[in-house]
């Protein structure tokens, strides 16, 4: 009888390595600790840069909106004092008027308007050239009479230009006048290149060179706004009209340098940042 034996071959289950457990051991305390450090000290450079940032970002946005608001007031400012009789600007307090040498700083600036709708407009009858022939004048007790060259006037029409402005005062400026304020003079009559004022009961100043005038305009600084008035000729203590121009004005100035008119504007907004612009005339 033979018997035949088979060999087993007993090899690792891969069930069981499959299955085998694996142990790390978890951050130490130390670790953890060093860990939240880190974290920190990043996110307070992070808050820093973000603040930087912002804070930036808030200080060019006040610096544009200053820059804006200001450009734009004084082109306005300045488009106004051109049209002025230059030698009427002065300072105003109250009923009180003062040339500007006279004062260093007031709240309020005041000057004549040259008449440019007038002289601009062909449908008004008071097209002045502003000029006199000093030669040619006419004189009797109660009136003079002056003869303006290449001036077109008719004061016994209705003047549609003056009535849409609400104005029906108007008045000649002889161009280096004393004491101008109480130099101006009301047209009684004007026809083509002929004008009739008054005569007053003091001796007159007459130049080749004349302004007309039917308004008196103001800037006036109250509580931090600065407020652009218009006035009749006869009356400084209503206004025809008032508008705000610029807020948050931290100060407003006009002063004479020589032949030079200088002005000043300055903005404030509420975080302290600051910014001024000039000009001159």
């Amino acid at each position: 009888m033979k018997f035949s034996f088979i060999k087993f071959n007993h090899k690792k289950s891969n069930y069981a390595k499959s299955n085998t457990i694996t142990f790390k051991s978890a951050f130490s305390l130390l670790e953890m600790s060093f860990v939240i450090v880190i974290g920190g000290i990043l996110a307070g450079i992070m808050i820093q840069i973000y603040s930087s940032l912002h804070t930036n970002y808030l200080q060019i946005s006040a610096t544009n909106r200053l820059e804006s608001t200001a450009t734009n007031t004084m082109l306005i400012i300045n488009n106004y004092l051109q049209q002025s009789i230059k030698e009427s600007i002065s300072t105003r307090n109250g009923s009180e008027i003062q040339p500007l040498y006279k004062s260093a700083s007031a709240s309020e600036f005041i000057w004549f308007s040259k008449s440019f709708e007038t002289l601009q407009n062909s449908s008004s009858y008071h097209q002045w050239s502003g000029f006199i022939d000093i030669l040619n004048i006419q004189t009797t007790n109660d009136t003079i009479t002056l003869h303006s060259p290449l001036s077109k006037f008719d004061t016994s029409k209705n003047d549609k230009v003056l009535n849409n402005l609400k104005l029906n005062d108007i008045r000649i400026i002889f161009k280096g006048s004393d004491e101008i304020y109480s130099n101006t003079h009301k047209i009684i009559s004007a026809k083509d290149e002929l004008i009739t004022i008054k005569r007053p009961n003091h001796p007159i100043f007459i130049s080749e060179i004349y302004y007309l005038t039917h308004a008196l305009i103001s800037l006036n600084l109250q509580n931090h706004t600065l407020y652009l008035n218009e006035f009749k000729l006869n009356n400084l203590n209503k206004t025809i009209r008032s508008n705000p121009i610029a807020r948050n004005v931290s100060s407003f100035n006009i002063k004479q340098s020589g032949a030079n008119i200088i002005f000043q504007l300055c903005l404030k907004e509420s975080n302290g940042i600051e910014l001024c612009k000039s000009s001159s005339l």
